[in-house]
């Protein structure tokens, strides 16, 4: 796993590092009465976008053993859903809407799943030479 994904390497405390280096760094900024610059990058909707081909791709990157992937895609293959308004169906029962993107949130192995869709572009940044 990459430097930049704290929460799911060895060791690490998952967001609670990060804001704890939040914290600390702000207090010393403020104590000091010095000027801050930062930037975060704000995946919106972040566990709606992946596309389920990068999902199995990356799980052929990172070289997971090949029941498990597809054991993975095939659930993938399966995720759908209805449509229901107050109560009621919109569409008929054998008419669900297929799932192409995104990983479930609250699942157990989205978390993991996702920090490693995203390992590829830490560890692009990581090697661009620049501080982040």
């Amino acid at each position: 796993m990459s430097r930049a994904q704290n929460g799911c390497r060895g060791g690490g405390r998952g967001t609670k590092e990060p804001l704890l280096i939040d914290a600390v760094i702000g207090k010393v900024i403020k104590s000091n009465r010095r000027n801050l610059s930062a930037a975060w990058i704000d995946y919106k909707m972040a566990f709606d976008s992946v596309p389920h081909t990068w999902l199995k791709r990356v799980l052929e990157l990172y070289k997971v053993d090949c029941t498990v992937r597809d054991f993975l895609a095939q659930c993938m293959g399966q995720w759908s859903t209805i449509l229901c308004h107050l109560g009621e169906r919109m569409t008929a029962a054998e008419n669900h809407i297929r799932i192409r993107r995104g990983i479930f949130q609250g699942d157990c192995l989205s978390p993991i799943w996702f920090c490693l869709s995203l390992n590829p572009l830490s560890t692009l940044l990581e090697g661009s030479g620049r501080e982040f």
